[in-house]
This record gives C-alpha cells, sequence and structure tokens, in this order.
C-alpha cells in the first residue's frame, strides 16, 4: 500500500495524519524539528463565533479526541486606548481556551499521542522535499502578523482582556491572559515591525497599570 506522506507536525499535519489512518491508509507526518507543535508554550483561544459549528463538535465529528487542556469561555473584555470599557458575553461559549507547545496537556502534544496511538508514523529532523509529500502542512512563509510576550506566574482572578491601542500594537492588539496562577502578556503587530521589545514593554506597563499587578 502506498505511504500517505504528510510534511509538517503541526496541528493540521497531525490532524490529516488521524483521519486518513482511520480511513485505512499507511501515514508518515515528517517533522523538520526534533518535535511536533509550537515551540512555545503559551495559551490560544478556539474561536467559537467565526463558524456555525462549535469547534469541540466540528473535532468529535471528524474524529479527533478533545483531551487537551480546554477552559469554555463565556466573556470577553475589551479596551478601547482610553481604557474605555466593553464587553461581549454569551450563553454558549464565545471561544475555548487551549494549551499550546510541549506540555503534556497541550493540543500539540495530545494531537501527536492520538497520532501516534492510531498507528502514525511520525520522523522527526525529516528533510522531505515539498514535492515529496502528499500534504504540505507547514504553514504560511511570510506571517502578517508578529507577537512578543512574556509569560510569569500570579495570583489573580482567571480572565481575559484585549487592548486596542495603536501605539502599542500598530493595527492589532495586545492581550492579557489569567489562567490558574499563570499569566500572558502578549503584543501583537503587523510583521516588519522593528520596535516589538518597546512595544511589549509598553503593553506590559499598561497592563500593570490597569489591572495594578507587578511583573516580575
Amino acid at each position: 500500500m502506498a505511504i500517505m506522506r504528510i510534511l509538517g507536525g503541526g496541528i493540521s499535519g497531525l490532524i490529516a495524519a488521524i483521519q486518513l489512518k482511520k480511513s485505512g491508509l499507511d501515514v508518515e507526518v515528517h517533522e523538520k524539528k526534533g518535535f511536533c507543535g509550537k515551540k512555545t508554550n503559551d495559551f490560544q483561544f478556539l474561536e467559537n463565533w467565526t463558524f456555525e459549528d462549535d469547534p469541540l463538535a466540528f473535532l468529535r465529528r471528524i474524529g479527533i479526541e478533545s483531551d487537551f487542556y480546554i477552559r469554555p469561555k463565556f466573556s470577553q473584555e475589551f479596551l478601547s486606548p482610553t481604557l474605555r470599557k466593553y464587553e461581549g458575553r454569551s450563553a454558549k461559549p464565545l471561544m475555548y481556551l487551549i494549551k499550546r507547545g510541549s506540555s503534556e496537556d497541550s493540543i500539540d502534544q495530545c494531537l501527536k499521542e492520538q497520532a501516534q496511538r492510531g498507528g502514525v508514523t511520525i520522523k522527526y529532523h525529516s528533510n522531505l522535499r515539498p514535492e515529496g509529500a502528499d500534504i504540505i502542512a507547514t504553514g504560511i512563509k511570510k506571517p502578517t502578523f508578529v507577537t512578543t510576550g512574556i509569560k510569569f506566574r500570579i495570583s489573580h482572578p482567571e480572565t481575559s482582556i484585549i487592548l486596542l491601542d495603536n501605539n502599542i500594537s500598530s493595527r492589532c492588539y495586545s492581550y492579557f491572559i489569567a489562567n490558574e496562577g499563570v499569566a500572558e502578556i502578549v503584543c501583537a503587530n503587523p510583521s516588519g515591525t522593528r520596535n516589538t521589545a518597546e512595544r511589549l514593554k509598553e503593553a506590559v506597563k499598561r497592563f500593570e497599570e490597569i489591572l495594578s499587578i507587578r511583573v516580575k
């Protein structure tokens, strides 16, 4: 039987591998790094407003187990440059908080485990060229925006706040997330922005003032 070769061991590549293996095909995932998924350990959200389908229901329908860390969020706070507050709420989850990176309960590692349990072969440090792959799942070559951030321990209620201020995040946004004693402050800017480190420092300073916290 021919082997289906997938270039890229991120979320999309692993999900494709799991589905193809369940359909009876032999599958290899080729990853150039020595591990699957995202390099940094951080939080991300699965949106629940972009499509009609709930993302967890969609994953179940295509045969993916939701055995990774996940927390439903029913509200989202937004702040204007003048710190005017807006809040969105929903009876259904607006989004789901997940972990990315190398932790055992991250979506990256749980998908990798699902793939391997199902019989998918993962080849690390692979030099497979795109022309030798059946599926290319390596992501975009030139990102439209870049993020810089800081992660730290904190004693703070669980929350998520988005700050819209072009002086900090030009045409993008900064955000603060606190979850189970861990917090992140992230600053997003268009690709090519030069002073991203200074913008992150300003984002940290603003959130310290807004939340009356001290980032160490």
